[in-house]
């Protein structure tokens, strides 16, 4: 059997969420992080950073993620701090969440396994 190739696509789906009066914006991709969807990958981190300084980004349905879609996810995590926020990864696929660890992108920005958990320490912040 032939795998399809989806090397070209990228699909993403954004959403906020308000915790106890924060806004979190939850970015959710599907497909691959590689070369032809690199662009696509940089512009909807940055949007859904731009919407709010707290940003989840959802990789339970990513493929692959290339070392400079790695990259683009430390690029985004230093901008997220710099607004006063942070980005985390929540449910990374095996194969990504090999590359993660391989990579030691997971010491700088941690992964959780669902959004519930990464999100369990921000209410005491909207207090």
């Amino acid at each position: 059997m032939t795998r399809p190739d989806r090397s070209g696509h990228l699909i993403s789906i954004s959403r906020l969420a308000r915790v106890g009066g924060v806004e979190v914006s939850v970015q959710r991709f599907r497909g691959e992080v590689r070369e032809p969807t690199l662009e696509d990958f940089r512009n909807r981190l940055a949007e859904a950073g731009d919407r709010a300084p707290y940003l989840i980004v959802d990789l339970s349905e990513t493929e692959y993620l290339s070392s400079s879609g790695l990259g683009l996810i430390l690029e985004q995590a230093r901008s997220q701090e710099a607004r006063g926020g942070w980005l985390r990864l929540v449910s990374p696929s095996p194969a990504v969440s090999m590359i993660l660890r391989l990579s030691g992108v997971s010491e700088s920005v941690p992964f959780w396994t669902d959004e519930a958990e990464a999100l369990r320490d921000l209410s005491p912040r909207a207090a």
